[in-house]
């Protein structure tokens, strides 16, 4: 489908999924785009004489790409409803004709970096450890992988090893090769990182194919982290945004929590997390092995999350979501994101303990 929408097309559908949501007010008093940015295009629906607000989501959408955002985060949505009632929004209607959905609207701000501390830590616990209730995990059979979930050691690796080949495939960066040139820099370190890995989990006797059990894996929200959060105010913590939720494996979730940059989780929770969250590894001494293991994997990984950018998809739908994107400020910006990260990662003990 197109992705750019008219006005007259959007109030249409909007008032459709009102009707499907069984709305108590289907007239639309005003439609308003919230703030532009991330992947998608997010409106506030205000119905009725009380003007009832709704969130409607336009889901970016290219040839491509497989997987399904729009049903992925709606069937999440379903479920986590089902088991964290009151942790995220609800969903009320979608069409998948058009890619869009209609969900409950939070009233809320986003978390600042200073704000996170022992309650907040605790909700982002007190939500995962809900998703995985093992009386529930059966109503989650039905949830998809979520995305770039690895089967085994070697797919945490080739999670990695293919976000390189796509970057060591630009040829023009679009900033005088700066960014290529980091790209050629951090592929010759991934290199020396990938060789140490398959060293350590040849020691311990662990065979980098072996897959992942069931009861190895838990329900993830994926993106898990603070800059996907509102706090209303009543100092409600809500948890938005599930387009790569699924199952996955929970060293990829705790880790990817701690490192994105966005809103960053302070390290000193690292062991509190670990500790409130232990029925989701099978075994707890295995998973501090693995993360302490992988966390330099997923720091490279991290590294090209930020040069996304360069990709031209990726721009592409950073434009669909901002059509006013500076791509060169944006490119600068990012670049100097990951080379701070790319620092990081040689300090002793990758910062764990």
């Amino acid at each position: 489908m197109e992705n750019l929408i008219h006005e007259a097309q959007l109030y249409s559908i909007s008032s459709q999924l009102l009707v499907r949501a069984a709305a108590e007010d289907t007239e639309i008093e005003r439609i308003s785009l919230l703030c532009m940015g991330g992947n998608n295009r997010s409106y506030c629906i205000e119905s009725g004489e009380n003007h009832q607000k709704y969130l409607l989501k336009h889901y970016f959408q290219h040839d491509g790409d497989n997987r399904n955002r729009l049903q992925t985060e709606y069937d999440f949505l379903v479920y986590a409803n089902h088991v964290c009632p009151g942790s995220v929004p609800a969903p009320l209607a979608l069409s998948a004709e058009n890619g869009m959905a209609l969900y409950e609207y939070i009233d809320g701000e986003h978390l600042q970096p200073d704000e996170l501390g022992q309650q907040e830590v605790d909700a982002a616990i007190n939500f995962l450890n809900g998703l995985n209730q093992p009386i529930m995990r059966y109503y989650a059979e039905k949830l998809p992988p979520a995305s770039e979930s690895p089967s085994s050691l070697i797919g945490h690796l080739n999670i990695t090893a293919r976000r390189i080949q796509q970057l060591l495939a630009i040829d023009d960066d679009g900033i005088g090769g700066k960014g290529v040139d980091f790209i050629n820099e951090l592929a010759k370190f991934w290199k020396w990182c990938r060789e140490s890995i398959e060293q350590q989990a040849y020691r311990r006797g662990w065979a980098m194919d072996a897959l992942f059990s069931q009861g190895q894996c838990c329900v993830s929200p994926s993106d898990f982290g603070f800059h996907n959060a509102l706090r209303t105010d009543k100092g409600e913590i809500y948890f938005i945004d599930f387009e790569y939720a699924g199952w996955d494996d929970p060293v990829k979730t705790v880790i990817d929590f701690f490192l994105q940059p966005a809103v960053q989780v302070p390290m000193k929770y690292y062991q509190y997390f670990i500790d409130r969250s232990q029925h989701l590894f099978a075994d707890v001494d295995d998973f501090r092995t693995r993360i302490q293991m992988l966390y330099p994997v997923y720091q490279v990984k991290w590294c090209c999350i930020m040069l996304n950018i360069f990709l031209p998809v990726h721009m592409k739908r950073r434009k669909f979501a901002n059509p006013m994107l500076d791509e060169t400020a944006l490119k600068i910006a990012q670049l100097t994101k990951a080379q701070t990260v790319f620092q990081s990662i040689k300090e002793y003990d990758y910062g764990i303990y």
